[in-house]
């Protein structure tokens, strides 16, 4: 019976954690869609629904608590709990970026428009594809197809440092576009922030579905001898 418990209010946690991540995702989505479009509206609907996302953690983290004290779980059950604890950190993070990004439309859409030859759409597009994926293996982990998502970052990280180098670039050329050059920087790092909790919440399934951590050993193996 008592293990019965244990498992309703784990599946009850993923379910919870699900849901987060779907509200993440879709704020993170419509954060890129409103930058791609200068779509001031969109760019408030995504600040406004982040009430909901900080909500979600709350509730998540309580309901953690809650399993831990009173099923007081080990093993891969322990895992499942800690896990989830911290992809829910994650998603919060990743609803801040969108927020960031969100604010720093807001602000462009009245600032000259920087004409970029870095591809802005397939930075934006692939940090939410990174999310996406990454949040929809949390039923089923599958460490193969995660490790393959974790090495996409570097990719990403030379998309987003080809963009800031343009940016700085454009700002130096044209002062009057300094203003919307700052803004742009902003944009990019919350861009490759959310790579980043992508990554990270990609490591976290892997280490509740192999118990091993895998978290910095790419930048380990990168290290001079």
């Amino acid at each position: 019976m008592g293990n019965n418990l244990l498992n309703t209010e784990l599946h009850d946690l993923q379910e919870k954690l699900l849901r987060a991540a779907s509200l993440v995702e879709q704020n993170a989505s419509r954060a890129v869609q409103a930058l791609l479009e200068r779509n001031e509206e969109l760019a408030k609907a995504v600040e406004a629904a982040d009430a909901a996302i900080d909500e979600m953690e709350k509730i998540i983290d309580q309901a953690v608590m809650a399993v831990l004290y009173r099923q007081r779980p080990v093993a891969h059950d322990l895992r499942q709990a800690f896990t989830t604890a911290k992809i829910s950190t994650d998603l919060e993070r990743v609803g801040d970026a969108a927020v960031s990004i969100a604010r720093a439309v807001r602000k462009l859409t009245v600032l000259p428009t920087l004409d970029l030859k870095t591809d802005l759409s397939r930075i934006g597009q692939s940090s939410v594809a990174m999310l996406r994926e990454a949040t929809a293996s949390i039923p089923a982990p599958d460490a193969a197809k995660l490790e393959a998502l974790i090495a996409r970052d570097k990719e990403l990280d030379r998309m987003h440092k080809e963009l800031i180098e343009e940016v700085t670039r454009l700002a130096t050329a044209d002062g009057a576009r300094a203003a919307a050059a700052i803004q742009m920087v902003i944009v990019a790092r919350n861009l490759e922030r959310i790579g980043d909790h992508a990554t990270n919440i990609a490591e976290e399934l892997i280490f509740l579905a192999q118990a091993v951590d895998v978290r910095h050993t790419q930048d380990a193996a990168n290290q001079p001898a």
